[in-house]
């Protein structure tokens, strides 16, 4: 995995908290739902753990089936 794929990767998990961060600040304005604040900081920390997810599985796949021949 190359540094472009990390940074790719880095750029979606970036794209997809802030995106969640702009939903919640509209919905809180707008409605003054504080719940909606909660559920992106959630939605922000899945996605984070789901980052780190991939990145171990990544990592533990060229670790050890490296040389490993996939049908």
């Amino acid at each position: 995995m190359g540094r472009r794929e990390i940074t790719l990767l880095l750029i979606l998990l970036l794209s997809f908290t802030a995106g969640n961060a702009i939903i919640a600040a509209y919905l809180y304005l707008c409605y003054g739902d504080a719940g909606a604040l909660r559920k992106a900081m959630l939605g922000s920390l899945g996605a984070l753990i789901a980052f780190f997810e991939i990145l171990i599985i990544i990592w533990i796949s060229n670790k050890y089936f490296k040389d490993y021949k996939w049908p």
